[in-house]
């Protein structure tokens, strides 16, 4: 009697050893039963709980033999433990769909040095003498609800449950008005921030004037160069409305003191428009600049020394000059510049550069 299962052996039968193990009419069982049979020469017959499970036998067996374990087995083949255990134990309600069991009960078994294909046809056998539909799994009593309708035969056992079912939970009328009610708020809370957030970025949106019909007045520049250069430099415009510039933007917003011609450059490049003011601008109109710059994205603010006027506004390559904040033409050379196509970066950031605007 052998002292060590040499399963590879019985595969290699030949003549009326392989027809002797597979020749039969096809009966389910009759290339385990001699698998099996040789299998438990020295340790008796193995039995699983279940019985007939002699397909889930031979897989647990020859694992055991080869002392590995489901988590070893799980790693190697990349079939995960459960449907392991369910190919032991024969659950169809473990496995999935009888084709994709089939496969995963040839790599098992090819794994562990066994037939395959002889398995597989095994397999496939009985669950259609059963009566189950192949192709469709098998759900186990895991899988069922836990308590089944009164006088309904239970799915997993074929026997009525006598257990009462649960009602459903009362529903309050008013609490799923409340609901409604704050979800609805919410919506209309979103829409409001989405359209505020909107006319920010595209500020000529919603405001009766054509995008990109500048103000009269507007003086237009040629801009040759923008290069990134340290230090100072000297502008032809003054304020400047374009050119060579440092190789960090302004922050965009409002300034109480007055900021570098060179970070401010760079912001005009990436579409923002400056508005420069005397420091001698009286303050109410100060502070109406100073709510313009919070209350848009891409608008810069800041005094200046020197301004040919009261106020300036200024975008890439053009520039405008103003009397008073209180100018309409103020807003529409905004809404024409803001992220125009005159910059030549429109959408960069003007954050994340240098400058804290209050």
């Amino acid at each position: 009697m052998a002292t060590e299962l040499d399963l590879e052996s019985l595969f290699g039968m030949s003549g009326d050893g392989a027809a002797g193990a597979r020749g039969s009419s096809g009966r389910t069982g009759t290339f385990c039963d001699t698998l099996l049979g040789v299998m438990d020469d020295e340790q008796g017959t193995f039995q699983t709980p279940n019985g007939g499970a002699k397909i889930g036998q031979v897989l647990e067996k020859a694992r055991k033999e080869r002392g590995l374990t489901l988590d070893e087995v799980e790693h190697a083949t990349k079939i995960r433990k459960r449907y392991l255990v369910g190919l032991e134990r024969e659950d169809d309600g473990a496995l999935p769909d009888a084709v994709y069991a089939q496969g995963f009960l040839k790599t098992y078994a090819e794994y562990l040095g066994l037939d395959g294909e002889e398995l597989s046809r095994e397999f496939k056998e009985p669950r259609q003498e059963r009566g189950d539909a192949y192709g469709t799994p098998q759900k186990s009593e895991s899988d069922q609800p836990p308590i089944s309708p009164p006088d309904e035969p239970s799915p997993s056992r074929g026997r009525t449950s006598s257990k009462p079912t649960l009602d459903p939970l009362p529903q309050n009328k008013g609490v799923g008005l409340l609901q409604a009610v704050l979800v609805l708020g919410a919506l209309v809370a979103a829409l409001v921030a989405f359209v505020a957030a909107t006319k920010a970025v595209f500020p000529g949106l919603g405001t009766g004037d054509p995008p990109g019909t500048p103000p009269e007045g507007v003086k237009s520049f040629e801009v040759t160069s923008r290069e990134h250069i340290e230090g100072n430099l000297d502008y032809a415009q003054n304020p400047p409305v374009g050119g060579n510039h440092n190789p960090v933007w302004q922050n965009c917003g409002y300034y109480a003191e007055p900021i570098r011609d060179e970070n401010g450059v760079h912001s005009m490049e990436h579409g923002a428009v400056w508005i420069t003011y005397s420091p001698d601008l009286p303050r109410n109109e100060v502070e109406r600049l100073r709510g313009l710059a919070q209350n848009q994205l891409y608008v810069l603010v800041s005094p200046y020394e020197g301004l040919p006027s009261p106020v300036v506004a200024s975008a890439w390559g053009k520039q405008l000059r103003l009397e008073s904040v209180s100018d309409p033409d103020l807003g529409r050379f905004i809404r024409t510049y803001s992220q125009g196509p005159q910059a030549p970066e429109p959408g960069a950031p003007c954050t994340g550069g240098v400058g804290q605007p209050e």
